[in-house]
């Protein structure tokens, strides 16, 4: 919108592209419309006052594009991820098209890389260092103010610590002395997994070991000395 003023009579356009207008109100100019035709145009809008040496003029351009902008398709996967580190994260496929030429990705973080088939781009891989990197992926057509640009970002994690929990087996009554302290099968006939086998302090015992030092179950345990059974009982792992 151009609005002249001062002693101005009179506002004027010409060099318009094919699709695009002035609308002249007193004097205000307003130049809109669709181009229809591609091209460079200079035009220009003169403002008068009945003397054609005092015309003052001011040049405007307008560039319409003749090629269509590429796109760009996620595919197949979610191109924003959060994995543990070490962890394979979920393929992301990525396709240009329209009038696309080419297709470019870059600022993937270590351990995950992309190949490229055609048009198409498949980011794949394990992240191996901790942290969040932000992606880029391009789809080109030659005309670099054309190019349409994607973000993903990629975040690795460190694992939440694993939470183990124990077992208590209730040793009673012990006289000081050397026992091994054996886990069997619920029947109390093989033998699973020797917990213990060393010297024993007098008196009451809550002796503990790691619930994934044997698979869930109910078990039979013996306390022995030598191949005495000095107590049993049965105990259950989560």
């Amino acid at each position: 919108m151009y609005t002249a003023s001062g002693t101005a009579t009179g506002i004027s356009v010409t060099g318009l592209p094919t699709g695009v207008t002035a609308t002249i109100s007193s004097l205000v100019a307003t130049i809109s419309g669709t181009p229809t035709v591609g091209g460079p145009f200079t035009y220009s809008v003169v403002a008068t006052n009945g003397t054609t040496a005092q015309d003052v003029t001011m040049n405007g351009s307008i560039t319409v594009d003749t090629i269509a902008d590429p796109t760009l398709t996620i595919t197949s996967g979610d191109t924003t991820q959060s994995v543990n580190v070490n962890t394979a994260i979920t393929n992301i496929v990525i396709t240009a098209s329209g009038t696309a030429t080419g297709i470019t990705v870059t600022g993937l973080p270590t351990g995950v890389t992309v190949t490229y088939s055609g048009l198409v781009a498949t980011i794949s891989g394990t992240p191996t260092v901790v942290g969040t990197s932000s992606y880029t992926i391009t789809a080109t057509n030659g005309t670099t103010a054309q190019d349409v640009v994607y973000t993903g970002t990629l975040t690795a994690i460190n694992p939440p610590l694993a939470c183990i929990s124990t077992v208590t087996i209730e040793l009673t009554g012990l006289s000081a002395g050397t026992y091994a302290l054996k886990l069997y099968d619920a029947t109390g006939t093989t033998l699973v997994k020797t917990l213990a086998n060393g010297a024993f302090a007098a008196g009451n015992t809550d002796f503990q070991f790691p619930a994934d030092a044997v698979s869930s179950g109910t078990y039979t345990y013996k306390l022995l000395n030598g191949t005495t059974i000095i107590q049993t009982g049965s105990v259950t792992v989560p």
